[in-house]
């Protein structure tokens, strides 16, 4: 099995995890609204990450994100028929 470093940094412990042949990274979903105000992420590094495997610098940018207006339209509050 590959060995890695990943559990040495306290930072991505419980992120990214080696498994087998590859790379699995979890994220929590915490959505934000983007910068552009164009979209809403879901889940993100918030920049690059780097962390070694088998002696080489892996670096990783993740963005997660829907348009804005479907984040919206997906997460309207149900009201109750009167």
């Amino acid at each position: 099995m590959p060995t890695s470093d990943l559990q040495q940094n306290k930072d991505l412990i419980g992120q990214y995890t080696v498994e087998g042949d590859e790379i699995v990274a979890r994220f929590k979903i915490d959505p934000k609204e983007a910068k552009s105000g164009k979209s809403m992420l879901l889940a993100s590094t918030r920049g690059a990450e780097t962390f070694t495997h088998e002696g080489m610098d892996i670096h990783m940018n993740i963005n997660m994100y829907v348009t804005l207006a479907e984040y919206k339209a997906a997460t309207k509050p149900v009201r109750k028929k009167s």
